[in-house]
């Protein structure tokens, strides 16, 4: 977890930022700028400053080298080496091609077509890419005896996969608003191995070791909890061509250390929260933001459970959670603008999660109506806490889960916040700090029945509202009722935009009335590099754990 730090005391990381750099010996690149070289074809080429560009980030909650090992589940440390049959648009966010070529929707949408690219090599000289590849990777993801995150979504969705050739297949499903996303760049679920490789090594075991892919850099060495490096592939890649010739992930949990790091040019590139960025700026670091909007901070109602023995909703009835005048009460106890102005002064403000102005199925009225029903009026909360049977004397009580987040740092200083924020209107608040797996634990034995977690997170609507507003496997505990579910059953078999709409403004309004979480805001997903190494860094910023296209750091020459 982030080191926390007081509400009051935003100060001391910056203070802390600045012992760190007092003992830093001054530059220390990563690597040595390499000799000139000839590029592919034969003209001598202008080598970056350092051979080796190093992305300092948190670790990531799991660091398997074989990505059916983390399908679905925080996978950006696999992407510089790993490609899917789509990609999303650098600048859009938008589907592409990638070692898919086109694809085609069929037989009333319960048939995808692809024709796959030709000529990709996989790394190491483990042949082209084929269909026996993609066939061997969803085999692999569905096999009987696996565990990974996602099983149960795939084999609940896909039901075959056909190869025509070995230049196209069909996969044969149940259809699903989600699975364009789900052979995507944009989950990584369906990132693509190699088959002659399986064959030769099987899985790989040890984390020393990495598989090969398809994608622009091939992995060369790690230490878990420390780093992951990988090289530039020795061709020109079919999609990108990296300027760096190595590429490095480096571990550092705590913020100030990762500014340190970045100052002292042992890192170029690093995620650090809004509140330090001002103090990089003015060293010279300059701060890039993901090109799409996304990435959205909300406190998630850890409580709501569609019983998996009884079918009852909700499974805990008792819960202070189940009642409506309690979610208003607390989205009304909480002033968000104190909260952004000292933690996220860069947010906009989130009306309705999964919802925005700028995306398919907004209600304009949602804005309108927002003050009044959520905005900060503590004798509001109070009034309907007192109506819920809470009071001075039999005061509610309230879980809160102070945990990292991925879009900013200092997600446990907000939860902190927050419960100040409830105990000012008389609420007994709790809070708990558990480490990922014990989380994962709970939640999958639906144990939180009270709780409230604050998420971050980048999916587009319908992929949020599966997740945290439906009994998804694995269960998300989020708020859900029986209209809700209804309109999700009907519209999660719909793969066409303009019959998807209606049903999205449905959801999205009966959740707004129900307050079905406590929408914060909208936050940039943004890095802060240094410049006279990193010339740019284009990424959307809206894929499953946030960071991606790393090949496309741009360097100075």
């Amino acid at each position: 977890m982030e080191h926390p730090r007081k509400f009051a005391g935003l100060g001391a990381a910056l203070a802390f930022a600045a012992v760190l750099m007092a003992g830093c010996a001054g530059p220390q690149p990563a690597a040595a700028p390499a000799p000139a070289s000839s590029g592919p074809s034969g003209q001598t080429q202008t080598q970056p400053k350092v051979s080796r560009v190093v992305v300092a980030l948190k670790v990531p909650p799991n660091e398997a080298s074989n990505p059916r090992l983390i399908a679905g589940f925080d996978p950006f440390q696999l992407r510089p080496s790993f490609e899917s049959l789509l990609d999303l648009d650098a600048s859009t966010g938008k589907f592409i091609p990638d070692l898919a070529t086109g694809w085609k929707v069929e037989e009333n949408s319960t048939a995808i077509r692809l024709t796959l690219r030709k000529g990709v090599p996989f790394h190491f000289n483990y042949g082209e890419f084929t269909a026996k590849d993609v066939q061997y990777t969803y085999d692999s993801l569905v096999s009987k005896d696996d565990s990974h995150r996602q099983v149960g979504t795939w084999r609940a969705i896909v039901k075959q996969l056909e190869v025509v050739n070995d230049y196209e297949v069909v996969l044969r499903i149940n259809p699903n608003i989600n699975f364009m996303r789900m052979i995507s760049n944009g989950q990584a679920e369906l990132a693509i191995r190699s088959k002659a490789a399986a064959d030769k090594e099987g899985d790989p075991v040890d984390l020393r070791k990495g598989l090969p892919g398809t994608g622009p850099y091939q992995f060369k060495e790690r230490v878990q909890g420390a780093y992951f490096r990988m090289d530039r592939v020795p061709y020109q890649h079919w999609r990108s061509q990296p300027d760096f010739p190595e590429f490095e992930f480096r571990w550092i949990n705590e913020p100030s250390t990762r500014l340190a790091a970045l100052l002292a040019n042992e890192v170029h590139v690093t995620d650090i929260p809004q509140e330090l960025q001002p103090s990089a700026e003015k060293s010279g670091m300059q701060v890039i933001a993901g090109r799409v909007k996304g990435p959205r901070v909300v406190g998630q109602f850890y409580c709501c459970w569609l019983d998996p023995q009884t079918g009852k909703l909700p499974m805990y009835p008792e819960s202070p959670l189940a009642s409506i005048k309690v979610r208003q009460a607390l989205n009304k106890a909480i002033d968000r603008d104190e909260l952004a102005k000292a933690f996220v002064p860069k947010s906009q403000p989130l009306y309705i999660d999964h919802f925005d102005a700028s995306w398919p199925a907004w209600t304009e009225s949602w804005k309108g109506r927002f003050n009044d029903m959520y905005g900060f009026d503590l004798n509001k909360a109070r009034a309907l806490l007192a109506e819920a049977g809470y009071t001075a004397t039999n005061p509610m009580k309230l879980n809160v889960l102070a945990q990292r987040l991925t879009y900013i740092p200092n997600g446990p200083d907000v939860a902190e916040a927050m419960a100040t924020q409830w105990r000012k209107a008389g609420i007994d608040v709790t809070l708990m700090s558990l480490d990922d797996a014990q989380e994962a634990q709970l939640s999958r034995a639906y144990k939180f029945d009270n709780h409230i977690r604050l998420q971050s997170y980048s999916f587009d609507s319908g992929r949020a509202i599966q997740v945290f507003n439906t009994p998804t496997t694995p269960p998300g505990g989020g708020y859900f009722d029986q209209e809700i579910l209804a309109a999700w059953k009907k519209l999660s078999v719909e793969l066409a935009p303009e019959k998807q709409e209606p049903l999205l403004k449905e959801i999205g309004e009966r959740g707004y009335t129900q307050f079905w979480d406590i929408p914060l805001w909208w936050v940039p997903l943004e890095l802060t590099v240094n410049p006279t190494i990193v010339a740019g860094y284009q990424f959307p910023g809206v894929l499953n754990g946030g960071w991606s296209h790393f090949e496309n750091i741009k360097a100075v020459r």
